[in-house]
């Protein structure tokens, strides 16, 4: 006699990876209770890796980097290319703090997403809910802030849009390179 068994279930199109609890920010809603003294876990960038390969052999078509702030992981521009080069997109959800010249390059290549958040275009309403002082304003040009006083991502530097995206839905930006 044999038995056979269907699985109902199915394989999710991406999955959220929590890379780190570090984050410049304390964002008061933060479901991660991410900040300053956050770690990066007892998880490895070789670990990560091997989550990555077997969400694609899986069929995952896309990993989301969470955290806490994920350009906080030092390997998280490496993760990032693992991904791409298993056929996986990638969206970072980043604060956009502070984001190093360096990683828009990353940031803007085929098949990865840029999403990030704010919270009000009222800099004193949104630092009171990320605790971070100046965190509309970011820490210089080497930062553009999709949020703030404007509407939309205004900075025609910004290597996804160029300046040219609006909000998905309130509070949250989607750039697609």
């Amino acid at each position: 006699m044999s038995t056979v068994v269907e699985s109902t279930a199915t394989t999710p199109k991406v999955v959220a990876l929590e890379i780190t609890g570090a984050c410049q920010l304390q964002c008061t809603q933060c479901f991660a209770e991410s900040g300053p003294h956050g770690t990066h876990g007892a998880m490895t960038a070789d670990d990560w890796r091997r989550v990555i390969s077997d969400a694609a052999s899986l069929g995952v078509r896309e990993v989301q980097l969470i955290g806490g702030e994920p350009t906080m992981h030092p390997a998280w521009a490496e993760l990032v290319d693992h991904a791409l080069c298993l056929g996986i997109g990638v969206e970072v959800y980043s604060n956009l703090f502070h984001i190093k010249p360096g990683w828009w390059s990353a940031l803007a290549r085929e098949g990865v997403k840029l999403a990030t958040s704010y919270y009000s275009d009222r800099a004193e309403e949104h630092d009171a809910i990320t605790t971070g002082r100046g965190a509309t304003s970011g820490p210089g040009p080497t930062s553009p802030r999709p949020y703030g006083a404007v509407s939309r991502c205004a900075s025609a530097s910004c290597p996804s849009c160029g300046g040219n995206a609006w909000p998905r839905r309130a509070g949250n930006w989607k750039h697609s390179a």
